[in-house]
C-alpha cells in the first residue's frame, strides 16, 4: 500500500475563512468582531471627548457635554453587549 493522502483532511478545509465547521469557531468569530466593534467605539468616542476638552467653552458646558457623551457611550456599549450576553451559554 502506498502512503496515505491527505486529501479527506484537504476537502474539510474550507477556501472560505468566514465559513466555519462548527459552533466554537464561529463563538470565537463573533468574539472577535464583537471586541474590535468596541474598540472602535470606544475610539471614536475618545476622540470626540478629546475634541470636546479642546473646545474653550464657558464652564457648566464642557461639564454638559461630557455628561452627554458618557450616557451616549452607556447606550451604544449596552446595545452592543446585551445581545452579546443573550448568546452566551450558562452552565
Amino acid at each position: 500500500m502506498g502512503a496515505p493522502t491527505h486529501r479527506a483532511a484537504l476537502r474539510s478545509v474550507s477556501a472560505d475563512p468566514l465559513q466555519f465547521n462548527n459552533n466554537g469557531n464561529r463563538k470565537a468569530a463573533a468574539m472577535i468582531e464583537l471586541l474590535l466593534s468596541l474598540l472602535v467605539v470606544i475610539l471614536i468616542f475618545g476622540v470626540v471627548y478629546y475634541i470636546l476638552t479642546l473646545i474653550p467653552l464657558p464652564p457648566p458646558f464642557p461639564l454638559i457635554a461630557q455628561l452627554v457623551l458618557l450616557v451616549l457611550l452607556v447606550v451604544v456599549l449596552a446595545a452592543y453587549l446585551l445581545p452579546a450576553v443573550r448568546h452566551v451559554a450558562l452552565p
